[in-house]
Parts: C-alpha cells; structure tokens; sequence
C-alpha cells in the first residue's frame, strides 16, 4: 500500500471569521421583473443538464477593478479569449486546480488593502482589498428540453463550519430575494426551433431588463456564490493562513438541478484543499509522484519501509530523481528503484 501524507507544525488562532455568500454581486428581485412570453414546450420529458463548476479566484466587490474582474469571469464561462495573467492585472480571469490560501482573504476596511493574502501590496494592486473563491457554473440541456435557474440549487461544505451554506442560486442567501436573469446569472432560451444561435434566440443577460429566474433556458451561466475568510489586520491575515493551512481544511461546492418530482437531472461537486497533497503511483521498478498544494514552501520528500520509520530524505542523483527540495505543481518518475519502499511523507522545509 502506498500512503501520502504530509508532516507540519504550527500555531492555532481562530480567523477573524469566515463566510460563504450568495447573491452578493449583483442585483435583487425587482417589481420591474417580469417573465418572457416565449414558447414553453410541454415537459412531457424531463431535461438532462451536464453540469460544469469552473472555481475562479474573484476581487472584492469592494475594487476598483471589480467591474472588469466580473466582466472577464463571465466572458471566460463563454469560453472566450480574456486576460489571465493575475500577476500583472487584478481583473484577470484565473481559474483555479487547487487552492492558494490568499485567494480567500478579504479585506473588511476600506483602509486595510490586501492582495492575494499580502498586507499593503504595490503598484496597480495597491487599492485592492483582498480575493474570493468564486464557484462559478454552467450548464446546459442535453436533450433540448429547458429548465429554469429555479431548479439550480447549491451546497458549499467546509471542514470550517463558518463556510457552510445551502440555498439555490436565484436566491439572495443575505436577504431572501430572489435573484433573476441578470449580468451575472445569464440564461440563453433557444427559442421554438429549440436550436441555439438562431433567429429566434433570446437572452437574459441585462441589468437593465431583469427576467424571473422561473424563465426556462436551455444554457444557464452564473458568476457563481462566494467563499471567503475576513480580515481587518495582518493579525487576522496570520490567523486565516493559519486556518486556511491547517491540516484537514478543505473547501468544496456543489450544485444540483432538480426536477419537479426532485428527480436530479444533474449535478457536479468540486473539492479544493491547500495542504500539500502527495499523488503516488507505480511505474515500472519505480513510483510517480505529484504534488499539489501551497506553490510557495519548498518540501523534502522523504520515504520509509515500515510505517514506524525510520524515515529518510530522497536525495537528488541518489537512486532517485527527485531533487532534495522542490515545491508543489511538480512530478517526478522513477523516484525509487525498488519494490520495497511502500511509504512515502512531505517534510515541510520552511513554515509558513
């Protein structure tokens, strides 16, 4: 049996607090709303929706750049070409394979700028006040028959209970409204013909036009709920990181669509974690490892025979291809030519 696991040690102190938020970004049910008159076909059969979650990290709504941070996560659920380098614009889109723990620390005062977890960042970062897990999501009809954002429920589960929240999508989860067809929760209706990108196409997509979030649809984007830790201080920063390190936290979403009868016609799940996480597999005489996790610690990789040690460094050129230090996002082969190493740790080289 091959086991991953990782060594570190560290202080506790609970974060200043943590929440997961739906609704936030955009605007609430209106009188003004109201509902398309367009054909609704007769759901004698039910829709089958493929479900996509796409987590991205998102600027506070609180930032300058926020419009243009919004106007890229929903360009790029379209599958079109936007900025994506974050380290030179904060407004770029920048989709997430796992979890860096700056991503979710927001700013609580407008005097206290962060970025990407760093207190009083430079240049054009300067006036931001921090970043967010945004869950995004699509989904599409893959029989034809429409649904509604309605039917789209969510579940954002944590090993920190302060993020844990459940409701649907077109429901503000603050106050209650209902959230309709808007800039941020676009929905597309193919029309009579039931075939997209024709002339009878209608989408509800406008700030200015709200539509009733019971309009059916055959593809639905949405910018998604958001899950974030605060932080007033740099105290607070070191409390989240601690929190957001910790061994165990994960974070994950998932969204569900629903028929009238509760029948699930669909639904996917997504499930980021920040600790490193070691992916060992056998190939040929030797094993593969791959690390995911926080990108900026450097780690040992160390191995042992039995479970109770004793436990030592895989040194670079030594039987091994992995180099005595490395940080996560990296894969080596061949890192031990024999059959006998059957446990494996990451030694963290430098705390946090």
């Amino acid at each position: 049996m091959l086991v991953g696991v990782f060594i570190a040690s560290m202080g506790y102190i609970a974060p200043a607090s943590a929440q997961s938020e739906n609704g936030e970004d955009g605007i609430s049910a209106v009188p003004a709303i109201t509902s398309p008159s367009v054909v609704r076909k007769s759901l004698i059969h039910t829709a089958r929706v493929m479900v996509t979650i796409i987590p991205v990290s998102g600027v506070s709504v609180a930032s300058p750049n926020y419009a243009a941070n919004k106007l890229n996560i929903l360009t790029g659920l379209g599958y079109q070409t936007v900025p994506n380098d974050r380290t030179q614009n904060p407004a770029a889109w920048h989709n997430i394979a796992y979890l860096e723990w700056g991503d979710m620390v927001l700013s609580s005062s407008n005097a206290f700028k962060v970025w990407r977890g760093r207190a009083n960042p430079s240049g054009t970062f300067s006036n931001e006040r921090g970043n967010r897990i945004k869950w995004t999501v699509t989904a599409l009809s893959t029989n034809g028959i429409p649904f509604s954002a309605n039917q789209v429920e969510f579940e954002i589960k944590s090993s920190f209970e302060g993020l844990n929240l459940i409701g649907r999508i077109s429901r503000n989860s603050a106050t209650g409204a209902d959230i309709p067809y808007q800039f941020i929760l676009q929905g597309h209706n193919y029309g009579s013909d039931s075939v997209p990108n024709t002339g009878d196409d209608i989408w509800y997509n406008s700030d200015t036009a709200p539509i009733s979030p019971s309009a059916l649809v055959h593809e639905l984007r949405y910018m998604g709920v958001s899950s974030s830790f605060s932080a007033a201080n740099l105290a607070d920063i070191g409390a989240d990181r601690n929190a957001l390190t910790a061994e165990g936290f994960f974070v994950g979403c998932r969204y569900t669509l629903k028929a009238a009868d509760n029948t699930i016609i669909g639904s996917a799940e997504v499930v980021l974690d920040t600790r490193p996480r070691a992916s060992i597999r056998k190939v040929g005489d030797g094993y593969e490892i791959g690390i995911t996790g926080q990108p900026e610690f450097g780690y040992n990789v160390v191995y042992a025979f039995r479970p109770s040690g004793p436990w030592e460094n895989f040194l670079s050129g030594t039987g091994s291809s992995v180099p005595g230090v490395y940080t996560p996002g990296s894969v080596f082969t061949n890192v031990f030519s024999t059959s006998d190493v059957a446990f494996f740790r990451l030694r963290q080289t430098a705390a946090p």
